[in-house]
Parts: structure tokens; C-alpha cells; sequence
């Protein structure tokens, strides 16, 4: 995107303004803004009515009579006026001339852009100025959060170095940006084609306006806009992981599910152009996906967490071929959330640091809701190949009830074995009625045939839950990590999952924690001896997950 210019996003660089008397209005840091940390300003019903103002703590750099625009994202609870002014450090306020008295209300969804204009006096003292954004509260305890600010001169196309006029100079400029070596006067110059991006589709449109040509040409220039991180589920989910000691309540709301897909956006100003998109794990490519298409972005999921991915796109068009390459991270906060057609509520179990130092395997377990209906699968075409084909499932843990399975005997999936282990949730794994069940799961664990290993009951929430807690917690991964894998299922259509206000769920953590063991690992193993599983299945679980032992 197009750099901030002369300040960040969060609370670095901002400053109070203009507080009215008796005001408790604060402002303060989100971690989880609209593309990273962002500013918060949080309105306090003991304020009443009022006007809020923030601004850069810093003067920006400005020339007089220029024009200039500042882009930012909002999202906004509570009612409220919004506006945005700069402060001269040699004039009175400059007004803006667009998007001024923008009216925010509880109805608002979501982040919006809005966008202002702003031309300079012909003052020689104004050097400098301070960009302020103003807000006027009408409700209690109202409350905004902006950020991916961007504040910059507005230039002709091209004119990159902003001194009025197009030549070799705005060449050099944007190839020393490029390089880490300048910054942009003006970005939205550099910007050729108004997208938000400055790559070097941008850089051969400068070319070719300093030839004194306007279209594109015939050679197809290609580049990518994948995100720096990538999430692999929703930004509901995504707040409450990056939330400091949140409650899953606050974030709980109706959906089907958390997952969604990683956007890669091909750029080539060329008509007609067919992109091949390889994209792994490896620099080499080996282990690359490859997607062919003629259309101007692809959707990937299923992504493992907290894992560098390669992308390299390849663009032909007129006889002539061009590529580009470029990487993204995936989290390393929350679960690997799952795509598979027809089933909610997917994630993978691994990819978690452990107490033990090592990190568990992705691609072996997997925890959702549940395949079939009474034997009839749930599975979509693209589903049934992922469980069957590409993950080829080994078994099947079904958890549900006679009744709930119809009197199924068999996986749905082709590839899967089947066991149907009828257990009760959360305090039922220490009754002594359910002790023979629930050993047999966990020793289906330490049978290295049966991987990958998918366990479900009907929503993937309480059952589900409760195995997957003592599951996660043998191999060493944090409570914290553990309440927050059970938590997740609320961001599904299993609805609202709380270790903090479900009785059932403080009950089954009273439980577990009165186990002896300082340590969850310690806890979850001494639950498992008492319950007949041996300590050489504890240590075959544990190896499997930590790639120490192969699976068949």
C-alpha cells in the first residue's frame, strides 16, 4: 500500500488536543487495526457531548499552495461527527475542502475509507503542519478506531520527486524508493494506475509517459499484491486473538464460519493476459501449487500457520512472457483454520510451540464438525477430495450418539477408517463409566496407521472440545493456547463456546486442573495413565506430533 507519510498508525506519533474541561476521553493503541496496530479514541459517557481532537505529535514537512490529501480507515461504535483539519506551524488551521462532517452511526459495519482534500495558502512562513483528526461524540461510551493513514502531496502522474515536472529525475527517485535508499514526496504520483499499490507495473507506465506514450504497450509487465500476513480466518476471530486478556463474548457473532480464503492479486495492464500462479512452501518451488487463469486475482486456503509461502506469477500475452516473484507469512497467532466444502467449525490441531521446545506437526489432526447427517455425507465435491484425496484421511473419531450417527459404520470419507466412540463432554472424561472410551481414543492416537486422524461430533464444539483439550495439553501446548483452540468454535455456526462463563466448560477446568502435575502436560499425562492409557502410547503420541516418529 502507500506508505504513511510522517507518522504511524497506532499511538506512536499522536498527541491529545484541545480536551474539554472534565473530559475522561483517552486515546490509546489496537493491536488488530485494519492492516496493523491502530489508534483507538474511546469516548467516556462521563464526558457527555463533546469534541475530541488528535493530531500528529510531529510537524510534517509541507510546501505552500500545494495541494494535499489525507486517506485513512475508520471503524466506529457509538454516534459521532467526524472531520480532519492541519495545524500550520506559520498559519491559523487549513480546513479541509472534501469530506468534511462525515456522520458515523451505530448502524456502521466495518472499516470505511474516507478521504480528504486539502489545499495550502501562499504563506512563506508555513513549513510545516500537523494533521488533526477531529471528532464530535453524540453517545455514551462511543468509540473509533483509525488507521493505514496515509497524508501526501497531490502531483501529476509521474512527477514522483513532486518538483512540477516529468523527467528522468522521477525515474531515478522511484528506483532508489524502490531500493530502501528515498521516500516518496509524492506517492500517489508513483501511483500510475490509482490502485493503491506502487510496483513495477507503475514503473514501466514512468517509462513509458517520459517516451511520451500513454497506454500500456503490448508487453505484459506483471506484478502481485499478496498480503504481508495472512490470515486464514475472519477479522471477528482475528480481534479476539489480538485482544489483550479478551472475553470470547464480547467478540461472538452469528456466522457460519471463521474461514477465509488468502486474496492474491495479479496485475497486468495488458488485456488478455494468462497468469500461471505457483505458490509452497520452498524457494525452490518444488512443492508449489499451481493455478492457471486468465482472471485478476486467486483465493487460496488451507494454508499451514505460521509459514513463509512463495509466490511466482508468470504472465503471457502477445507472444511475449514475463514473471514476477514475491513471499507472504501466515499467522502465528490462533489456529490453522480449515476450508473443506460442506463442514464447519475445521481447524488443524498442530502447529503449536510446546513446553517440550518443539513445535507440533501440521497435517495430522484435525477437529470440525461433523461429516454426515445419519450416513448421508455433508462433503461438497471440493471437500470430499481434500479429506479423501489431498489430506487422505486414516480415521474417522466420530463421537456422536447412536442416534446422532443413524447407525453408521463406516467413514463417508474413502480413504478413512471408522470409530464411532460414543462420549459424554467435558466432566464425563473422569467418570468411571466413560474411562474405556475415552482410553480408546487416545490410544487410536499412538497407532501410527491411522493418521492423519479427524475427530468430530456433531458442531466440533463440547465433545470435540474436551478431547481436544487433554489432546493438546499432553503435548505440551499453553493453557492459554488451550482455552483459546476451545473458544474458537464460537467464530462458527456452533455458536458461543466461553471457558469463562460456561458452567460445564469450569467444571471440566476445575477437574483437570485438581489433577496432579504442574504443568498441563504433566496433568493431561497422569490423566491418561489413570485412565489405562500405557506410557509408551504417551510417548508415541508425543512423537508423532513432533516428527519423531513417521506415520504409515
Amino acid at each position: 500500500m502507500i506508505e504513511n507519510s510522517g507518522f504511524t498508525s497506532g499511538i506512536d506519533g499522536w498527541e491529545q488536543n484541545s480536551l474539554p474541561a472534565g473530559s475522561k476521553d483517552t486515546i490509546s493503541s489496537e493491536t488488530a487495526g485494519y492492516d496493523g496496530a491502530a489508534l483507538r479514541v474511546t469516548h467516556s459517557k462521563a464526558s457527555g457531548d463533546s469534541v475530541y481532537k488528535v493530531r500528529t505529535s510531529k510537524y510534517i514537512p509541507v510546501t505552500a499552495g500545494a495541494t494535499y490529501k489525507l486517506r485513512l480507515y475508520v471503524k466506529a461504535s457509538g454516534n459521532m461527527r467526524l472531520g480532519a483539519s492541519l495545524r500550520g506551524n506559520g498559519s491559523s488551521a487549513v480546513p479541509a475542502e472534501s469530506g468534511l462532517n462525515t456522520v458515523i452511526t451505530n448502524s456502521t459495519d466495518g472499516w470505511q475509507q474516507m478521504n480528504y482534500t486539502f489545499t495550502l495558502p501562499q504563506d512563506a512562513t508555513l513549513t510545516g503542519v500537523k494533521v488533526q483528526l477531529d471528532n464530535a461524540f453524540y453517545s455514551s461510551d462511543a468509540e473509533i478506531l483509525y488507521d493505514s493513514i496515509a497524508f501526501y502531496r497531490v502531483c501529476e502522474p509521474g512527477d514522483v520527486n513532486a518538483d512540477g515536472s516529468l523527467d528522468i529525475l522521477d525515474m531515478i527517485r522511484f528506483k532508489k524508493v524502490r531500493a530502501g535508499i528515498a521516500e516518496y514526496t509524492s506517492p500517489n504520483a508513483a501511483d500510475i494506475n490509482g490502485n493503491g499499490y506502487i510496483n513495477t507495473i507503475d514503473a514501466a507506465m514512468i517509462k513509458r509517459l517520459l517516451l511520451g506514450l500513454t497506454d500500456y504497450g503490448s508487453v505484459p509487465e506483471v506484478a502481485m499484491i499478496a498480503p504481508d500476513t495472512a490470515y486464514s480466518y475472519n477479522a471477528s476471530a482475528r480481534a479476539y486473538l489480538t485482544a489483550e486478556n479478551p472475553t470470547v463474548d464480547d467478540y461472538a457473532v452469528l456466522m457460519t464460519d471463521s474461514a477465509q480464503d488468502v486474496k492474491i492479486v495479479l496485475e497486468c495492464p495488458v488485456e488478455g493476459a494468462k497468469f500461471k500462479v505457483e505458490y509452497g512452501t520452498r524457494a525452490d518451488y518444488s512443492d508449489a501449487v499451481t493455478v492457471n487463469t486468465t482472471g485478476k486475482s486467486i483465493a487460496v486456503n488451507n494454508l499451514l500457520r505460521n509459514t513463509k509461502y512463495y509466490v511466482r506469477i508468470t504472465a503471457t500475452a502477445n507472444g511475449i512472457t514475463r514473471q514476477a516473484e514475491s513471499s507472504f507469512k501466515t499467522a502465528d497467532i490462533g489456529p490453522r483454520v480449515m476450508t473443506v466444502g460442506g463442514i464447519t467449525n475445521v481447524r488443524d490441531l498442530g502447529g503449536y510451540e510446546t513446553s517440550f521446545g518443539k513445535t507440533t506437526l501440521q497435517g495430522l489432526a484435525f477437529r470440525g464438525a461433523q461429516l454426515d447427517i445419519k450416513g448421508v455425507s455433508r462433503l461438497t465435491a471440493q471437500g470430499a477430495e481434500l479429506l479423501g484425496t489431498d489430506i487422505a484421511l486414516g480415521l474417522e473419531i466420530d463421537l456422536r450418539t447412536a442416534s446422532e450417527t443413524g447407525g453408521l459404520t463406516k467413514s463417508v470419507v474413502t480413504s478413512a477408517k471408522y470409530l464411532n466412540s460414543r462420549i459424554g463432554s467435558y466432566t464425563a472424561a473422569f467418570s468411571s463409566d466413560q474411562k474405556e472410551l475415552f482410553r480408546q481414543i487416545f490410544a487410536s492416537y499412538a497407532d501410527v496407521n491411522n493418521y492423519p486422524i479427524y475427530v468430530h461430533c456433531v458442531y466440533g464444539a463440547d465433545r470435540t472440545g474436551t478431547v481436544c483439550y487433554i489432546l493438546n495439553a499432553l503435548l505440551g501446548v499453553d493453557e492459554k493456547t488451550l482455552i483459546q483452540d476451545y473458544e474458537f468454535t464460537t467464530f462458527s455456526d456452533a455458536g458461543l463456546r466461553s471457558a469463562a462463563t460456561n458452567a460445564e466448560m469450569k467444571a471440566f477446568l476445575t477437574s483437570f486442573n485438581a489433577l496432579s502435575g504442574s504443568t498441563p502436560a504433566e496433568k493431561a499425562e497422569n490423566y491418561l495413565l489413570s485412565i489405562g492409557v500405557t506410557n509408551e502410547e504417551i510417548s508415541t503420541i508425543r512423537g508423532i506430533f513432533f516428527g519423531e516418529i513417521p506415520i504409515n
